[in-house]
């Protein structure tokens, strides 16, 4: 009864993180048992980007962080990242292995560079039009107050006439989080300026090494991920779960002719610029490694049915970091794994 009752308040905590996240997004812009041997190159940074697949992504990094016995590095307190907070965690000399939480108020990679020292840094992107249009599904109250008409919300963030939370979340969103930079790309930017930020994320994210993974292909892009970091999911848990899909409802959002996606495109000319590249090479790299056994593996093992006896809690993730003082055995070692101070040595 007692596990039931804690994998119960595990689940709600999951959909509890949900809002907070998209909450935290928005206010941006405004004992246990033996553990598999980890080294620096188990450490993970993934520059988590608006519905785009990234809680999937998050999800899968979690259970591989509970099975591995990686430490996650959660927000102090409101289910997000405040102003300096990863500074002065990483002055304080907190180190972790794994960062898979939105970036909020903004992409801070020198602290996290030292919080997750010698970590594979990665990042997903989505096509823009289906981004935005899944976006406007998602948040209802914009979707009702335009009537799913995708054109007269961009019309409304290019005249000024919504916040700035809102107007990231929707236009250049993958863009403005890989610029770590406060000032919008939603509005104001010509198109000359949205393709010159582009390239200049472009060139960061290159000299960072990330990995981009591609939301149109879930399987094959965390097989990528394994199989850069050695992670044999044959012998793992981990796997890909169902993503949150917005249910459909008489008038939501759609985007069916091309005035609407050129309306779309006219405020995502960045993010456009930047999954075209990003594709590209996402697509040559998976064909590359068409014959490479570890990949297709992995690319197997990644969409297999769950074991039945998947470790408890190792999908999801808190809103805030632990205290790992309380609960059954694997709830404390959850709350370990999840906890403030993060690893030790």
């Amino acid at each position: 009864m007692r596990r039931t009752l804690t994998a119960l308040t595990i689940l709600a905590a999951a959909h509890a993180n949900i809002a907070s996240e998209l909450e935290a997004f928005v206010d941006a812009a405004a004992g246990a048992p033996a553990q598999a041997a980890h080294t620096a190159s188990d450490r993970v940074v993934f520059v988590k980007t608006y519905k785009t697949g990234s809680t999937t992504v998050s999800e899968f990094l979690a259970q591989i962080g509970y099975e591995r016995g990686l430490h996650a590095l959660h927000p102090s307190i409101d289910g997000h990242f405040k102003t300096g907070e990863l500074k002065r965690r990483a002055d304080k000399g907190e180190r972790f292995d794994l960062s898979f939480r939105h970036p909020t108020p903004t992409l801070d990679a020198l602290s996290l560079g030292r919080l997750v020292p010698n970590a594979r840094w990665c990042t997903i992107m989505r096509e823009p039009v289906s981004r935005f249009i899944s976006t406007m599904r998602f948040v209802r109250r914009l979707d009702e107050r335009f009537r799913g008409n995708a054109a007269a919300l961009v019309q409304s963030i290019q005249k000024k006439r919504l916040t700035d939370g809102d107007a990231n979340t929707f236009c250049n969103n993958v863009a403005w989080v890989l610029s770590g930079e406060q000032r919008t790309l939603a509005y104001g930017v010509s198109r000359a300026e949205q393709l010159e930020a582009a390239s200049t994320i472009t060139t960061r994210v290159d000299a960072q090494q990330t990995l981009v993974l591609m939301q149109k292909d879930m399987a094959a892009s965390l097989a990528l991920l394994a199989s850069s970091l050695n992670w044999d999911l044959a012998a793992s848990p981990a796997r890909l779960r169902s993503a949150r899909v917005a249910r459909g409802r008489r008038g939501a959002a759609r985007c069916d002719d091309g005035a609407c996606k050129n309306a779309i495109l006219a405020c995502n000319a960045a993010d456009s610029q930047l999954y075209e590249t990003y594709e590209r090479r996402f697509d040559a790299e998976i064909a590359r490694l068409d014959g490479d056994e570890r990949f297709r593996a992995n690319r197997r093992a990644v969409v297999a049915a769950p074991a039945r006896n998947a470790p408890p809690f190792a999908s999801k993730y808190p809103i805030n970091c632990q205290q790992p003082n309380t609960g059954p055995s694997e709830r404390r070692r959850w709350k370990l794994l999840n906890s403030c101070g993060g690893r030790v040595g």
